[in-house]
């Protein structure tokens, strides 16, 4: 399954995301070669210029962005089945656990 994550980045004063002070476009899809398998960056945008009501697509430049984090380690489960359950005959015994 993979999840979709959207970053907003929205200029709140007369201006456009291009001359925005501390954020720059590429043209670049290029993605970082040291990244996390089985992770990807979608190579599409969408803006929105400063007042205005809608959404349009560009997808002729991108913002480089990095992202930083771990991945958390798979969970795991180990159940025991209490003594008393493991006793008797070919009995069947409904056991309830809770995690």
């Amino acid at each position: 399954m993979n999840t979709k994550y959207w970053f907003v980045f929205d200029i709140t004063a007369v201006g456009s995301l291009s001359n925005a002070e501390d954020i720059a476009l590429t043209t670049s899809d290029s993605e970082d070669a040291g990244a996390a398998s089985g992770w990807s960056i979608g190579d599409a945008s969408l803006y929105r210029n400063w007042n205005a009501n809608s959404w349009s697509s560009d997808n002729d430049y991108n913002i480089q962005i990095q992202i930083n984090g771990t991945a958390n380690p798979a969970p795991t489960l180990s159940i025991t089945a209490p003594g008393d359950a493991a006793e008797g005959d070919a009995d069947t015994r409904d056991l309830t656990f809770t995690v």
